[in-house]
């Protein structure tokens, strides 16, 4: 697998890079977690779709058409962020708080993406999928 950057800082270039994409044939497109993104996540997952890619991102990029979303579960981020603000709260001094990693990851799967894209998700696949949209 060869992986490529390709920048695309504002939206009015995403159809340019998506182009970009689809001249060098790329196979698959993960994108990164940026506010802009995310903030363009239906726009990205129906650019996808329209050149038959292959997309990764988070839950809710899944959610919104994009083929597989996976990630840290911020539900369960947010519950415990909220414990480690109370810390301080109580006395506890910010350098001594430790550093965490997130425990529990999601694997969502778009089907419906997937149909879109003439691909199969595998019945393996789809077992160990935390949600599967149909």
């Amino acid at each position: 697998m060869q992986l490529r950057r390709f920048d695309a800082p504002d939206p009015l270039q995403y159809e340019a890079v998506f182009a970009q994409m689809a001249a060098r044939r790329q196979e698959a497109v993960a994108i990164t977690e940026e506010a802009t993104f995310i903030a363009q996540a239906s726009t990205l997952a129906a650019l996808a779709q329209q050149r038959r890619l292959p997309s990764v991102v988070n839950k809710e990029f899944a959610q919104v058409g994009g083929l597989i979303g996976y990630g840290a579960n911020r539900e369960a981020i947010f519950r415990r962020a909220t414990g480690m603000a109370d810390k301080p709260l109580r006395g506890t001094k910010p350098a001594d708080l430790p550093e965490e990693q997130p425990t529990e990851f999601e694997l969502v799967l778009n089907a419906r993406a997937a149909q879109a894209i003439g691909l199969a998700l595998p019945a393996a696949l789809r077992l160990r999928a935390d949600d599967v949209i149909d």
